[in-house]
């Protein structure tokens, strides 16, 4: 079996000048190649200049609406992360820390390989589920104790919920400058 490697490289802006608005918009550029880092650097400086010269800020701020995972209505679930791959855009509820963000990025490593698309994993701490399709990749992390049935049913109820919201949480509008 050959073993590839797969860099994924990461532009994360936040965006300093808005501050004043008490938000903090990221802006941030994915690839996967090493040599497009400088570019990425340049194409991210490029967008938040002409968001700033362009006064189109108010517009990204009424996507980067802040929400808890409570919103959804879901108790079972204690976060999640959802990929769409249809706008190239991702929503996070706060409270996103670097020991969840590890725990995703294990399972994205699981599931690259393309052969594999849902995956459940439980242990003492957590159960966590990734599920990849054309449409999406949809992380979501439960309790220990939360059963294979609830984590299906919450899921199918997070993926209404989250179609519902998508005109909120996404920037779904089209703004050109």
């Amino acid at each position: 079996m050959k073993i590839k490697k797969i860099f994924f490289v990461t532009q994360v802006a936040n965006l300093e000048f808005f501050r004043a608005t008490c938000r903090n918009p990221l802006l941030i550029s994915n690839n996967r190649s090493p040599d497009t880092f400088h570019e990425l650097r340049k194409v991210k400086d490029n967008i938040s200049n002409k968001l700033v010269s362009k006064k189109l800020i108010h517009c990204v701020l009424e996507s980067a609406e802040n929400y808890l995972t409570m919103d959804a209505g879901i108790p079972q679930i204690k976060h999640f992360m959802y990929c769409s791959n249809s706008n190239n855009q991702v929503t996070v509820p706060s409270g996103f820390d670097s020991d969840t963000l590890a725990i995703y990025r294990a399972l994205f490593s699981m599931i690259t390989s393309g052969e594999v698309k849902l995956l459940y994993r439980s242990n003492v701490e957590s159960v966590n589920v990734v599920w990849k399709t054309k449409n999406f990749i949809l992380f979501a992390a439960f309790g220990p104790l939360v059963r294979r049935k609830i984590v299906i049913q919450s899921i199918t109820k997070l993926l209404t919920w989250l179609r519902k919201k998508e005109p909120d949480l996404f920037a779904t509008k089209d703004y050109y400058f």
